[in-house]
């Protein structure tokens, strides 16, 4: 089943994936493959949220697997199912530190910018001590630039997070680079070949600069239309779309 599981766009193997996740851990890394292949569906997505809540899913790589087969799935804009994954975030961030990251990340493709942003708020005792998880916030500030990125950087110099402070310095240089330089721009497409999945990191940076209104409109126009022809997540695209660039 290992190198079947991970081939087969088949679906006829999911009905012993609940079992198989629960109880044969050498057979979860191509359970996951093969649901990140196979993509959404409700049953999918129940198996991996049941495992994903459970006293199972408890080692990091698991909770990082996971996750990222969320983030992975090409979904449709609905409102509900955005709401869904919203909600799995906020109910199992305090879990663990891999798991707050998890969440971190879910909230940073799902949920909307002020619910990104009241996350942070709401549970800034748990990042700001964190070396690891202050670097994951400061990799998530594009989505909520506007309103936090003043208090993430306070938080940060008070707390003595020089790391961090220097990822947001790398995404300020990008966001200012005037022009948008070819390098970035090569970056940003993701290589020349099809792109399976485009990297959430990557959208995040796209929406920054598309954002920043010092920039010249005709260039952030070009950048655009150079990546919503290599993106093929519809929530990706919807909110790249949704940016005023005139």
């Amino acid at each position: 089943m290992k190198s079947f599981c991970s081939k087969t766009q088949d679906r006829f193997l999911e009905k012993y994936v609940p079992p198989l996740l629960n109880n044969s851990p050498g057979l979860r890394n191509n359970i996951y493959r093969y649901y990140s292949n196979l993509g959404f569906n409700q049953t999918r997505y129940n198996h991996l949220v049941n495992f994903f809540e459970s006293d199972h899913c408890s080692d990091d790589s698991s909770i990082f697997a996971v996750a990222k087969v969320f983030v992975d799935w090409k979904i449709k804009a609905g409102k509900i199912r955005r709401k869904n994954f919203v909600n799995l975030a906020l109910n199992t961030a305090n879990r663990s530190l891999a798991n707050f990251s998890a969440s971190l990340w879910l909230l940073a493709k799902y949920s909307s910018s002020e619910e990104l942003s009241n996350f942070i708020d709401n549970h800034v005792s748990t990042w700001q001590h964190s070396r690891f998880l202050s670097r994951q916030v400061a990799a998530i500030l594009p989505k909520i630039r506007d309103s936090k990125v003043d208090y993430i950087k306070k938080v940060f110099t008070d707390s003595g997070r020089i790391d961090s402070l220097r990822i947001i310095n790398n995404l300020d240089i990008i966001r200012n680079t005037s022009p948008i330089s070819s390098k970035i721009k090569l970056y940003l497409e993701h290589g020349i070949g099809t792109v399976k999945v485009y990297p959430l990191t990557k959208f995040l940076i796209v929406i920054d600069i598309l954002n920043n209104t010092n920039l010249n409109s005709s260039a952030r126009i070009d950048l655009r239309d150079r990546v919503t022809t290599r993106i093929n997540d519809p929530l990706y695209l919807k909110e790249i779309n949704s940016i005023k660039v005139l």
